[in-house]
C-alpha cells in the first residue's frame, strides 16, 4: 500500500497514485482547491495565498501571467508558503512597486515581481521566484518599496534594498524583535519590552521615545506616518505622527492627515480618498477626501489587499472580492473596467 492516509494526502487522494492538480488538496478522499487565507496587493496585481502554501497572482500588464483579463497564475516553485507580503499602496516620494515575498516553511525567504532598488537582492525583474540569501531562519518577512526586511528567529532584523543593497544585511542594535513593518524606505520593530524601534539603514536604528506598551506596530505610506495598534495605556503627550490604529488599515496619508486608507470594520470594509476608478467601492466613481464609506455587499471579510487603484477583500467563504481599476486586470472578472462596487474575483 502507500502507507499514508487516502483522505488527506495530495498525492495519494482516495487511491495510491491519485494526485490531486497543483492546486487542490485532499479532503476526504476528494481533491478539492485549496482555500485562501490572505491576501496581498502591489500595484497593478493581487496575490493569494492558499492553505496548501501555494500561491496564485493576477493583474499586472508588466507581468507575463497567462490571462487574458488577469486570470489567477500559480507562481511557479512555492508550495511551501506560511506567509505572503506585498506593497501596493503609492507613495508619493519614491512610486509603487509589484514585490511580492513569501516566507517559506523552511524559514526561507522568495521574492518575485519588478524589481525597485534591490528588493529583489539583485535580480532583475521576474515573475519566478528568488531566493534570498542567507535566511533560512525567518519568522516574518515585510516588504516596502525599495526595502524589504525579515525577522529571525533570534529576534534580529535584517534588510534588504535600498540603503541595505542586494545582500540582506543586519539592522544594527536590534536583538529582540517580535514583529515587524516596512513601509517605503523605513522599517520599524516592536520589541519584547513593549518599545518600538525604527531605521531606515543599517545603522541608524532608534528607539521612539514615549512607547512602552505597544502591542504591534503598522507603517503606513506616505508622509512618514506610524500607527501603533493595540497600545494598553494612552501615550501621552502622542509622539508626532503617531495614531491609534483602526483595525487592518492600509494607505497612506498626506501632510494634512488625508490620503486613500481603507481599514476592516469587523466583516466591513470602509475607504477612505480617491475614487475616480471605482476604489471606495460604494458604488459611485468620486472621491470621498473626509469620510470613510463602507464597500458594497461585504460583512464578512477577514482579509483586505490595498492597491494603487484597487482595492480586494477576502470573505469568510474563502471567495475574493474586488473593485476600483481593472485596466491591469486587477479585478480578476475577466475584464478589463473599472468597477466602483466589489466583484468575484474568478479562477480561484
Amino acid at each position: 500500500g502507500c502507507e499514508v492516509d487516502l483522505r488527506s494526502t495530495a498525492s495519494h487522494c482516495g487511491a495510491c497514485a491519485a494526485p490531486c492538480g497543483a492546486a487542490l488538496t485532499c479532503s476526504a478522499s476528494v481533491c478539492e482547491a485549496s482555500p485562501i487565507v490572505s491576501i496581498e496587493g502591489g500595484e497593478q496585481i493581487v496575490c493569494a495565498l492558499r492553505a496548501n502554501g501555494r500561491v496564485v497572482c493576477w493583474g499586472g500588464a508588466m507581468f507575463p501571467f497567462a490571462t487574458p483579463f488577469g486570470r489567477p497564475t500559480e507562481i511557479v516553485g512555492i508550495s511551501d508558503a506560511t506567509q505572503l507580503s506585498g506593497f501596493g499602496g503609492p507613495d508619493r516620494d519614491v512610486g509603487s512597486v509589484n514585490v511580492m515575498c513569501v516566507r517559506r516553511s523552511t524559514g526561507a525567504v522568495a521574492c518575485w515581481g519588478t524589481s525597485s532598488g534591490n528588493t529583489l537582492a539583485g535580480a532583475p525583474s521576474t515573475v519566478t521566484p528568488v531566493a534570498i540569501p542567507s535566511i533560512s531562519d525567518a519568522t516574518a518577512v515585510e516588504v516596502g518599496v525599495q526595502l524589504v526586511c525579515a525577522l529571525r528567529v533570534t529576534g534580529r532584523v535584517v534588510c534588504w534594498g535600498g540603503p541595505f543593497g542586494a545582500t540582506p544585511m543586519a539592522v544594527s542594535g536590534i536583538t529582540d524583535a517580535t514583529q515587524i513593518d516596512v513601509e517605503s524606505q523605513r522599517g520599524c520593530a516592536r520589541l519584547g519590552s513593549g518599545g518600538v524601534t525604527c531605521w531606515t539603514s543599517p545603522t541608524d536604528a532608534a528607539t521612539v521615545a514615549g512607547v512602552t506598551t505597544a502591542a504591534s506596530v503598522r507603517l503606513l505610506s506616505g508622509y512618514r506616518y506610524i500607527r501603533l495598534a493595540d497600545t494598553s495605556t494612552t501615550i501621552s503627550p502622542a509622539p508626532p505622527g503617531y495614531f491609534p490604529l483602526r483595525g487592518d488599515e492600509f494607505g497612506f496619508l498626506n501632510v494634512s492627515g488625508f490620503g486613500d486608507r481603507c481599514y476592516r470594520d469587523g466583516g466591513t470594509i470602509r475607504c477612505q480618498g480617491r475614487g475616480l476608478h471605482g476604489q471606495i467601492g460604494n458604488g459611485v466613481f468620486a472621491d470621498t477626501d473626509t469620510t470613510f464609506s463602507a464597500a458594497s455587499g461585504i460583512s464578512d471579510a477577514v482579509d483586505l489587499a490595498f492597491g494603487d487603484l484597487h482595492r480586494c477583500a477576502l470573505r469568510a467563504s474563502g471567495a475574493v472580492l474586488c473593485w476600483g481599476s481593472g485596466g491591469a486586470g486587477q479585478l480578476a472578472d475577466g475584464t478589463l473596467t473599472n468597477s466602483a462596487v466589489p466583484v468575484v474575483a474568478t479562477g480561484l
